[in-house]
């Protein structure tokens, strides 16, 4: 092999490590350490932990639990909600912005189809840390349950 083959085959080859270098570093950063940092650094209300409703208004026999996850101001988790006598949980993607969480739930289970949605206040009543606001969820087929006096507990942090 000649000097220019060799030299070509070298360059070629170390431009390729370097981009993947480049991707992986890039990737690092953008999905492991900024959503790191911008966690630490959040420095809004916190509502990690379990919730749960409080009997509070009409139900109609609809008890419903959050398991809540933050990342800075991006919330996770599960909704489990018990009606009547069916269990259905619920994942859970929102956002925490000026002491209000929304977010919308979509069935675990692939045998239902119907979303959930919140719009929750988070404040401090009684010196506890609650959510009150509104949820909306179908109970049974065509029959959409908006819930606007909805308060949930929080049980553990």
């Amino acid at each position: 092999m000649d000097a220019t083959t060799s030299s070509l085959i070298i360059g070629i080859a170390s431009s390729l490590v370097a981009t993947l270098l480049f991707i992986g570093g890039s990737l690092f950063l953008r999905k492991g350490f900024l959503p790191w940092y911008a966690d630490k650094v959040y420095r809004g209300v916190r509502i990690d932990g379990t919730w749960a409703m409080e009997a509070f208004g009409d139900h109609d026999g609809v008890a419903v639990t959050l398991a809540l996850k933050q990342s800075g101001e991006n919330v996770s988790g599960n909704v489990y909600v018990n009606v009547d006598d069916s269990r259905m949980t619920f994942e859970f993607a929102g956002r925490v912005q000026n002491m209000y969480l929304s977010g919308i739930c979509h069935p675990q289970s692939k045998r239902h189809i119907d979303p959930m949605t919140f719009l929750l206040h988070i404040d401090f009543y009684g010196g506890n840390l609650k959510m009150q606001g509104g949820m909306c969820l179908v109970k049974q087929a065509a029959e959409v349950s908006a819930n606007s006096n909805v308060c949930f507990n929080l049980q553990d942090s």
